[in-house]
């Protein structure tokens, strides 16, 4: 199996080589395949390995194609099983983690303090405004 990057693609993609995409199915994974004017067929890789990349949804795998311009390919679901998923790559505690400490929680419970009243500094600062408004109109 050759192997071929997100790059590579993007270029040979651009170049017009690409003939076909495939969007096919192992196990719990889904992997793109594609086939080159050459006669070759490649698996995209991962961004920092030569390893496949494999998608637990295949939506992300689309937007990932749809993002270098390719908008039309096949799919290959014959050696789908959804029970062979990766589980070991799941972390539902730092998941849990993550949405109990969003920014907007965090903005909400700072927000809970009262709004000060109008103070002498703000009434004055007002006042100023307003003279200064008088003394310049645009």
């Amino acid at each position: 199996m050759k192997i071929i990057s997100q790059e590579q693609l993007r270029a040979i993609h651009h170049a017009g080589g690409v003939i076909h995409v495939t969007l096919a199915a192992k196990g719990g994974l889904f992997f793109v395949a594609v086939a080159t004017q050459s006669g070759e067929t490649f698996t995209l890789s991962k961004a920092r390995s030569k390893d496949p990349r494999g998608f637990i949804d295949p939506r992300k795998a689309m937007i990932v194609l749809r993002g270098m311009g390719i908008t039309l390919g096949q799919f290959d679901w014959s050696h789908w099983n959804p029970e062979h998923r990766d589980l070991s790559k799941l972390r539902p505690e730092r998941a849990k983690e993550m949405r109990k400490n969003t920014p907007i929680k965090a903005a909400k419970k700072t927000t809970k303090a009262p709004i000060p009243k109008k103070t002498a500094q703000t009434t004055q600062s007002s006042a100023v405004k307003r003279m200064l408004k008088k003394a310049c109109p645009l």
